[in-house]
């Protein structure tokens, strides 16, 4: 298994991205939302795998904290699920984050030591990390893959595959606006027009064919339009974890 950079902070080759995001195109949900997915829990694994025993990783690890709440979400499902990683790498990487928070919490007190990163005795005590582990870089990670996605776009056969995708969700819809040549950004505004538009059809006829004197089904677009306007505005989040069991 190939080494990831200290923290795992630098953007994935375009190659691999330009993969995931051609298969994340024929399954559901916006393709820029799995493409992070996917990438977090390969980070998070690769890090219990392989960076619990390296200092500088774990000297990193203890400024931030560990990882934010969501983060911190996948990673224990993904050390109760996945071969080769367990609790006891989680348990080595806090033990050490909870010496650094108690290190701060103590600092200044009468016969303590001071805190192991630069504090300040006349500082009142920091008891938040910096950035989140897996959470740092994710901007330039996002806009690696924003412009993958719009050079793809390029292609015809891919247009027609995007076309028959259910899209991006707004934030990525941004981003990725922002870094595509004119004739990609138009053919996505006129693409995220015409769903917003589908969008709040469905929404309303959902709403509509409650009343009690419209005798008329749902369709299945309509049934799931409230998930997709929660998707749609937010992003995506997974509650299973999208990699399968590694052996």
């Amino acid at each position: 298994m190939q080494r990831l950079p200290r923290l795992g902070v630098n953007p994935a080759p375009a190659g691999a991205v330009a993969a995931d995001l051609k298969a994340a195109l024929a399954q559901d949900r916006c393709p820029c939302c799995r493409v992070t997915r996917l990438s977090d829990e390969r980070r998070i694994w690769s890090y219990l795998y392989e960076l619990t025993s390296d200092l500088p990783s774990r000297k990193l690890f203890d400024r931030s904290l560990g990882w934010c709440r969501s983060h911190a979400n996948l990673a224990q499902a993904i050390a109760s699920r996945q071969d080769m990683v367990n609790g006891a790498r989680i348990a080595r990487l806090y033990e050490t984050a909870v010496m650094e928070y108690l290190d701060r919490l103590m600092a200044g007190s009468e016969g303590k030591r001071p805190p192991r990163f630069a504090l300040q005795s006349d500082s009142p005590p920091v008891l938040t990390g910096s950035t989140c582990p897996t959470c740092a870089g994710e901007k330039d990670r996002q806009r690696a893959n924003a412009r993958t996605l719009a050079g793809m776009l390029l292609e015809e056969s891919l247009r027609d595959r995007y076309l028959a995708s259910e899209g991006l969700c707004i934030p990525h819809f941004g981003v990725v606006l922002s870094v595509a040549d004119p004739a990609t950004a138009a053919f996505l505004r006129k693409d995220h027009l015409g769903r917003m538009e589908r969008l709040q059809t469905n929404l309303y006829s959902l709403q509509h064919k409650q009343n009690y004197d419209v005798h008329e089904s749902t369709t299945t677009e309509e049934d799931g339009s409230w998930v997709e306007a929660l998707w749609r505005f937010t992003g995506v989040t997974w509650t299973a974890l999208l990699i399968g069991r590694r052996r």
